[in-house]
């Protein structure tokens, strides 16, 4: 997926599990060239899960008014909203959005990273997503199997969960492992 300068993000490629994006695309089929997300959303970041699965991960995209939407699967709720599909690929049903899908929260989000946790080839990678609010408080949601949400726990969550509530953040990257911070040093 790509932000083209009109600001529209289109995708293209494999549409397994609603990877495009655009539930009008052929959801079993290929997409040999950019097509608008549906809602042609007009965003100002994009960020795409590196799972190493073959169903893929789930693309999130700010726009410029702070709100996060996200299509693609979503096996432990990497899409931040209980709206979603049941796609099935590759005989796995899963959990996903064709369309994209508002992050479900009320927050007004800065930044945003979509990360995956790499696991043994034949254990597919389970997506995170992480964001900085326009307040400096960060949030995650996804696979939390190994924490590295950063909630203090285990359990997956499928809505933005705030993490370091003490500190104020200016940025969040996720490694393929864990979650990398950058906090405001004042």
């Amino acid at each position: 997926c790509a932000i083209f300068r009109d600001g529209v993000a289109r995708c293209w490629g494999s549409n397994r599990m609603g990877l495009v994006g655009n539930r009008a695309v052929d959801a079993a089929g290929d997409t040999l060239f950019p097509v608008p997300v549906s809602g042609s959303l007009s965003l100002i970041a994009l960020a795409t899960s590196k799972s190493n699965s073959a169903l893929g991960g789930p693309t999130c995209g700010l726009t410029a008014g702070g709100t996060i939407h996200c299509w693609g699967p979503m096996p432990a709720g990497e899409l931040g909203s209980a709206a979603a599909d049941a796609c099935t690929d590759l005989g796995i049903t899963l959990a996903c959005a064709r369309d994209p899908v508002p992050v479900s929260a009320g927050l007004t989000f800065a930044t945003l990273d979509v990360g995956s946790r790499v696991r043994a080839a034949n254990a597919p990678g389970r997506p995170r997503v992480c964001a900085v609010s326009v307040s400096g408080d960060a949030y995650c949601w996804g696979d939390n199997a190994s924490g590295a949400l950063g909630d203090g726990t285990i359990t997956s969550r499928s809505t933005p969960t705030r993490i370091g509530a003490s500190e104020k953040w200016i940025d969040i990257s996720k490694a393929s492992l864990d979650v990398a911070v950058h906090g405001d040093p004042k």
